[in-house]
């Protein structure tokens, strides 16, 4: 099936956790965050735990996108 799709065979394989589990584990660790940082907001603490659960590359695609629309205007 991998070869007819011309993917690799572990991303067939692979099961994502669902949306849900995977919002619930980020607000578990967001709440651990601002329990150690009381200066810290919610919503920098969310945004930078966003971020650490996607790809590096995903990260930098993204950055490179917001530098070039910025760059643009």
């Amino acid at each position: 099936m991998a070869r007819m799709l011309d993917v690799a065979p572990s991303s067939i394989l692979e099961e994502e956790p669902p949306v849900t589990a995977r919002a619930e584990a980020l607000l578990a660790k967001a709440r651990t965050v601002l329990d150690r940082n009381p200066r810290a907001t919610f919503e920098n603490v969310w945004h930078t735990l966003v971020l650490l659960d996607e790809a590096p590359i995903e990260r930098l695609r993204r950055s490179l996108l917001r530098a070039r629309t910025v760059d643009l205007h």
